[in-house]
């Protein structure tokens, strides 16, 4: 009991960890047509690197997915704990200050990473070259042009605007060898899927009721997925398991890219 106890206060640690990312908004020193969060950009990058998981799957390449699964929450814990800092500063602190920053965020981070395996946090971040670790920073960066697309043309004015977008179309043709990353890239047909995704991150969920914080849809479901993916593993559920409830819980409520928040009264009321 006492144990249950102590998972349970460590698993809701966790959710207020993954909500600060709710609280972070990108692109502070750009123009925005709507609120860009760390949360719901770690949504779309975790969609985002299911398919191209599944496109390297389809080309014969093994990819182990728990292992995938756990870096995608491992970033998204990191981004946490270092917030919406610049990429250009960012990467230079992280190639001069690595071990360092990582120390500081195992720190902070405290008591959660017991959630998981403190060993395999740290091999994570040093295993750069693995196939999984491509896929989720392909994700990152595929993410991160589709949010750009969006404030492009409300900052085409503004200094530097070009050599940003020629800076991440640079970096993501370093992973064209990923089938696909070009696909998406390129905007074909998988394009219109992540796109359509990506209008989930305009619905704010219980649109009815004030909400603290607030958050999308999509960040709900990043929320969600994260959540059941960490009880299975207490539970010590098996891999195929782990996997299956990880990813129902991050498209669980893509119907409603189409239909929109339907509120539990009507649910309960109008029956089948």
């Amino acid at each position: 009991m006492k144990k249950e106890l102590e998972n349970l206060e460590l698993i809701a640690k966790f959710i207020l960890k993954l909500f600060d990312l709710s609280y972070i908004e990108r692109w502070n020193d750009h123009p925005k047509p709507f609120q860009i969060t760390e949360l719901d950009k770690q949504a779309h990058k975790a969609i985002i690197a299911y398919l191209i998981g599944h496109f390297e799957e389809q080309r014969g390449i093994k990819i182990d997915w728990n292992y995938l699964i756990e870096g995608i929450i491992f970033e998204a814990l990191y981004r946490s704990v270092l917030t919406d800092i610049k990429p250009q500063v960012y990467h230079r602190i992280m190639s001069e200050r690595k071990k360092e920053v990582h120390e500081y965020v195992i720190k902070n981070l405290g008591e959660i990473l017991k959630l998981f395996n403190e060993k395999k946090f740290n091999e994570y971040f040093n295993s750069e070259k693995r196939i999984e670790n491509r896929i989720i920073r392909a994700a990152h960066f595929l993410a991160t042009y589709w949010e750009f697309e969006m404030i492009y043309s409300m900052g085409l004015r503004f200094y530097g605007m070009e050599e940003i977008k020629k800076s991440i179309e640079d970096t993501i043709e370093d992973y064209f060898d990923l089938t696909g990353v070009e696909r998406i890239f390129l905007k074909k047909k998988s394009f219109n899927f992540v796109d359509l995704v990506g209008q989930l991150r305009f619905q704010k969920r219980w649109i009815q009721s004030p909400r603290i914080p607030l958050t999308s849809v999509l960040g709900h479901m990043f929320v969600v997925a994260s959540l059941a993916f960490v009880i299975s593993k207490k539970k010590g559920y098996y891999p195929k398991r782990c996997y299956n409830n990880f990813f129902c819980g991050l498209f669980h409520d893509l119907p409603e890219v189409a239909t929109r928040d339907i509120v539990s009264p009507i649910k309960r009321d109008v029956k089948d």
